[in-house]
């Protein structure tokens, strides 16, 4: 992580820091808030909330590396300025490891929440090998673990947030296809796995069903046709992602960049920010196309 190590400790104002957009914890539970308000407002904040610099920033100079309950809190609070431990220079990529193993070492973070957050992490260039060491995993295949919930249809999602389905139930679900995820799903339901290990042999048979499938079908086999909703949702995609691609080229034939640039550097700044969150998501979709 290439940042200055150097650190300082200073009072900032609470109205120019701003959470981590892509912190890992999603929910605040808002009684467990309001009872750090009140410990603060008692014996003060006895631990500083870190932050790194992002001048010009639309939602503030300061952003969130570690510590954003106790952000909250003092915002619930009404504090003025509050302790933090400022750490200049750091990379949104700097950032999102810090706040992972925070939450893994205080909490314990939902495994879609952590899922996503994993998975920005090897959007941002890093391998599962490099993303498991930072974190301090002995094993890479835990990143992978985690990443394959975000394969799990929409409402095996909400189950598995909501505690409906288990972790493991989760993840041979999520080894499998849509159609096969609702088979083992009904399986588990009719009570066919009360076992891991049943739950295994299920999962297996069904893989196995689901490979026989795509190899008797063959390379020749016509794919189902697609229906109307999601011929929409396809020409849609194109036409946004042409939009988008006009606009870039655009603003390099028109001289645009140069010209925001030296017209408002802060605002020029600020867009740098914006397009350098644009390549997370651009590469996400640009995986998910191939």
């Amino acid at each position: 992580m290439a940042f200055d190590t150097a650190e300082t400790v200073e009072r900032v104002p609470t109205r120019l820091i701003f959470g981590n957009p892509r912190q890992p914890r999603r929910t605040f539970d808002p009684g467990e808030l309001e009872d750090l308000a009140a410990s603060i407002r008692e014996n003060g904040q006895q631990q500083p909330t870190i932050v790194t610099d992002r001048p010009g920033h639309e939602l503030g100079d300061w952003m969130i590396v570690m510590g954003e309950r106790r952000w909250r809190a003092q915002c619930l609070n009404g504090a003025e300025t509050m302790p933090c431990i400022i750490r200049r220079g750091m990379s949104d990529a700097d950032v999102l490891i810090f706040a992972i193993v925070e939450n893994r070492q205080r909490a314990e973070v939902p495994p879609l929440e952590e899922a996503a957050a994993f998975q920005a992490a090897l959007d941002e260039g890093l391998t599962e090998q490099q993303l498991a060491e930072k974190l301090g995993l002995q094993q890479a295949w835990r990143i992978r673990e985690r990443t394959c919930l975000l394969k799990l249809r929409p409402e095996y999602q909400a189950l598995l947030s909501k505690g409906q389905i288990g972790g493991s139930q989760a993840f041979e679900m999520a080894q499998l296809s849509p159609a096969f995820q609702d088979r083992l799903f009904k399986a588990i339901r009719q009570g066919e796995c009360p076992t891991y290990a049943m739950l295994r042999s299920v999962a297996l048979v069904l893989r196995d069903e689901e490979a026989q499938a795509g190899f008797e079908w063959g390379a020749d086999a016509e794919p189902p046709p697609p229906s109307a909703n999601e011929k929409m949702l396809a020409k849609g995609l194109e036409r946004r992602i042409s939009q988008v691609a006009a606009m870039l080229r655009a603003a390099i034939v028109e001289n645009e960049v140069v010209a925001a640039k030296k017209v408002n550097p802060d605002r020029a700044a600020k867009m740098a920010d914006l397009l350098h969150a644009m390549q997370t998501d651009l590469r996400r979709i640009e995986r998910s196309l191939r």
